[in-house]
């Protein structure tokens, strides 16, 4: 009897000693949790309070461009138009695919000049930003990569209206040349301020950049509750798609409608985090849902 005593108070010891011990266990585990959140949180409010700084500095231009927007509105006179008579307003000049047509647009506004240069300026800040982080540019660097980008692109707009204007097509072997000549401009203006080696990361920023939407895409798609991507990660999964992309590899521009999957998806698991991977996967088959469904839209459109 009192054998049997000892054994049931032996038995009940041990579970209370397990239960404090598995008590014991989940404390530490929550609070180790607990940890790892709050230390995600202050992370990501770190970095989000690093890019708002950045794209505030960036937004000003931007709002730059919405003054001038708006005075460049109420400078211009307005007429009233009846719908049952009286000259019809011309519609805005545009090109193939209804995009409007920028160089026939500014010939037509002059007035819309100096507030395109300001958008355009804005357009770099945003565009270039991570390359001027990468590079470690100075900011009169910086300021002067702006205004180098938008002579180039007042030139093209000047050189398109010049085409327009003599009805040359762009595989005319004059306006050929002069293309020629601006993409040599563009390029020593760009060594001159940059070095051989930046210039290099410039040109290469510029044939991957349709690549970018994907990776941002994958990014985006990451649960809330894991880390999120890394700057390290989204340069290795640029690199992986780069590397995936005929275009690019024969010199060109990358095309997303040419990246091998199946590649892409081998070389990116080495690379990424499990949860990175698994958002790329996701990534991959909604944008190859998106590319049956623009085509089955297009076939019905030639069909009928």
């Amino acid at each position: 009897m009192k054998t049997s005593l000892l054994i049931v108070l032996g038995a009940a010891l041990a579970v209370v000693i397990a239960l404090a011990g598995f008590e014991f266990v989940s404390a530490r585990r929550a609070r180790a949790a607990l940890e790892r959140v709050n230390n995600q949180r202050a992370e990501k409010a770190e970095q989000l309070a690093v890019w708002r700084n950045k794209m505030a500095a960036a937004g000003k231009e931007e709002a730059s461009l919405g003054d001038a927007l708006k005075e460049l509105q109420t400078s211009q006179p307005h007429y009233p138009v009846s719908l049952e008579s009286g000259p019809r307003k011309e519609a805005t000049p545009q090109r193939n695919g209804g995009r409007p047509d920028i160089a026939a647009l500014l010939e037509k506004t002059p007035g819309l000049r100096a507030p395109y240069r300001q958008f355009r300026r804005a357009d770099v800040a945003i565009r270039y930003l991570p390359l001027f982080d990468r590079l470690k540019l100075a900011p009169a660097q910086v300021e002067k990569f702006k205004d180098i980008m938008v002579e180039d692109e007042e030139e093209r707009i000047d050189l398109q209206t010049t085409a327009a204007a003599g009805a040359l097509a762009s595989t005319d072997p004059t306006i050929a040349k002069l293309k020629q000549q601006q993409e040599m401009k563009l390029k020593a203006a760009q060594l001159e301020l940059l070095g051989e080696d930046a210039y290099q990361e410039v040109e290469r920023f510029n044939r991957v950049q349709p690549l970018e939407s994907i990776m941002f895409g994958a990014a985006n798609l990451i649960s809330e509750d894991s880390s999120p991507m890394s700057a390290q990660h989204a340069q290795q999964l640029i690199n992986v798609l780069a590397k995936a992309n005929a275009p690019y590899l024969s010199g060109g521009t990358a095309n997303q409608q040419t990246i091998d999957w199946p590649k892409v998806l081998v070389e990116a698991q080495s690379v990424l985090s499990p949860d990175e991977f698994t958002a790329l996967k996701a990534e991959a088959n909604i944008w190859k849902a998106s590319q049956l469904v623009k085509a089955f839209f297009q076939q019905q459109t030639t069909a009928t």
